[in-house]
Protein backbone atom coordinates (compact mmCIF):
# COMPACT_ATOMS: atom_id res chain seq x y z
CA UNK A 1 0.00 0.00 0.00
CA UNK A 2 1.08 3.73 -0.94
CA UNK A 3 2.99 5.21 2.25
CA UNK A 4 0.54 8.56 1.98
CA UNK A 5 -2.34 5.99 1.96
CA UNK A 6 -1.31 4.61 5.12
CA UNK A 7 -0.44 8.03 6.84
CA UNK A 8 -3.86 8.74 5.94
CA UNK A 9 -5.34 6.36 7.61
CA UNK A 10 -3.23 6.74 10.65
CA UNK A 11 -3.96 10.44 10.94
CA UNK A 12 -7.65 9.89 10.87
CA UNK A 13 -7.07 7.18 13.74
CA UNK A 14 -4.83 9.85 15.75
CA UNK A 15 -7.79 12.36 14.98
CA UNK A 16 -10.82 10.45 16.44
CA UNK A 17 -8.02 9.15 19.82
CA UNK A 18 -7.50 12.61 19.87
CA UNK A 19 -10.78 13.91 20.16
CA UNK A 20 -12.03 11.47 22.68
CA UNK A 21 -9.51 13.32 25.34
CA UNK A 22 -10.79 16.90 24.36
CA UNK A 23 -14.40 16.36 26.35
CA UNK A 24 -12.88 14.85 28.93
CA UNK A 25 -10.46 18.17 29.55
CA UNK A 26 -13.44 20.51 29.00
CA UNK A 27 -15.75 18.98 31.29
CA UNK A 28 -12.41 18.44 34.09
CA UNK A 29 -11.86 22.00 33.23
CA UNK A 30 -15.25 23.47 33.30
CA UNK A 31 -16.29 21.91 36.35
CA UNK A 32 -13.10 22.52 38.32
CA UNK A 33 -13.16 18.48 39.60
CA UNK A 34 -11.36 15.41 38.67
CA UNK A 35 -12.22 13.03 41.43
CA UNK A 36 -13.54 10.56 38.98
CA UNK A 37 -10.22 10.58 37.08
CA UNK A 38 -8.20 7.71 38.23
CA UNK A 39 -4.71 9.35 39.44
CA UNK A 40 -3.11 5.96 38.28
CA UNK A 41 -4.52 5.86 34.92
CA UNK A 42 -3.46 9.38 34.25
CA UNK A 43 0.17 8.42 35.19
CA UNK A 44 0.62 4.97 33.40
CA UNK A 45 -0.87 6.84 29.88
CA UNK A 46 1.89 9.42 30.28
CA UNK A 47 4.18 6.90 30.66
CA UNK A 48 2.71 4.61 27.74
CA UNK A 49 3.03 7.98 25.27
CA UNK A 50 6.40 8.83 26.28
CA UNK A 51 7.13 5.24 24.97
CA UNK A 52 4.56 5.15 22.06
CA UNK A 53 6.47 8.38 21.29
CA UNK A 54 10.22 7.16 21.04
CA UNK A 55 8.66 4.11 19.11
CA UNK A 56 6.83 6.14 16.28
CA UNK A 57 9.92 8.69 16.17
CA UNK A 58 11.87 5.42 15.09
CA UNK A 59 9.33 4.44 12.92
CA UNK A 60 8.98 8.04 11.13
CA UNK A 61 5.44 7.85 11.54
CA UNK A 62 4.79 10.91 11.15
CA UNK A 63 0.94 10.83 11.57
CA UNK A 64 1.43 8.99 15.10
CA UNK A 65 3.97 11.32 15.97
CA UNK A 66 1.70 14.26 15.50
CA UNK A 67 -0.72 12.14 17.81
CA UNK A 68 1.82 11.54 20.34
CA UNK A 69 3.04 15.06 21.17
CA UNK A 70 -0.58 16.35 21.26
CA UNK A 71 -2.18 13.39 23.10
CA UNK A 72 0.54 13.09 25.61
CA UNK A 73 0.22 16.97 25.73
CA UNK A 74 -3.71 16.59 26.64
CA UNK A 75 -2.93 13.77 28.77
CA UNK A 76 -0.36 15.77 31.08
CA UNK A 77 -2.88 18.79 30.99
CA UNK A 78 -5.81 16.33 33.08
CA UNK A 79 -3.11 14.88 34.67
CA UNK A 80 -1.87 18.64 36.25
CA UNK A 81 -6.27 19.49 36.40
CA UNK A 82 -6.22 16.63 38.75
CA UNK A 83 -3.34 17.09 41.01
CA UNK A 84 -4.70 20.87 41.04
CA UNK A 85 -8.46 19.96 41.93
CA UNK A 86 -7.70 17.10 43.95
CA UNK A 87 -5.12 18.79 45.92
CA UNK A 88 -7.57 22.03 46.74
CA UNK A 89 -10.50 19.96 47.30
CA UNK A 90 -8.25 17.35 49.97
CA UNK A 91 -9.04 20.01 52.56
CA UNK A 92 -12.67 20.75 51.92
CA UNK A 93 -15.22 19.08 54.17
CA UNK A 94 -17.37 16.63 51.94
CA UNK A 95 -19.64 17.27 49.71
CA UNK A 96 -23.32 17.85 51.25
CA UNK A 97 -24.60 15.63 49.31
CA UNK A 98 -23.21 13.14 51.16
CA UNK A 99 -24.08 14.33 54.73
CA UNK A 100 -27.66 16.02 54.11
CA UNK A 101 -29.23 18.76 56.37
CA UNK A 102 -30.44 16.67 59.36
CA UNK A 103 -28.79 13.61 58.54
CA UNK A 104 -26.97 12.37 62.41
Amino acid sequence: MDKLVVEAIGLVAVMIGLASLVPQLLKTWRTRSAGDLSLAWLVLQVVAYGFGFAYVLMLDAWASIFGHIVGGSLTVGLLLLKLRFDSRDSGRPLAEASNPPGAA
